[in-house]
């Protein structure tokens, strides 16, 4: 299945749901979880700032059934480009 270049209105609303106040979409906001120490970099399709298991657990299974990538990141210094969104994908 071919990557998906933007999230639908569908899909922000529902990780809007699951994450309130802590989805980040505006490109600006972006640009600090483009790339890690790496010299790599991508473009991730947002980035979500889960605070319990409960909303790792509906991210993953909602990736999964989308086909959606996710990029597991922690303080970005990495300097392998683990949590670099290669492929359009959530960070």
């Amino acid at each position: 299945m071919p990557a998906i270049a933007k999230l639908s209105d569908e899909d922000v609303k529902f990780l809007e749901t699951v994450f309130p106040g802590a989805l980040i979409t505006k490109p600006e906001e972006l640009n600090v979880y483009v790339s890690d120490a790496s010299l790599q970099s991508g473009s991730p399709l947002c980035c979500v700032l889960p605070e319990r298991v409960e909303q790792v657990q509906a991210l993953f299974a909602w990736a999964d059934e989308k086909r959606i990538p996710i990029y597991v990141r922690g303080r970005g210094t990495n300097l392998v480009g683990d949590c670099v969104a290669f492929k359009p994908g959530l960070v």
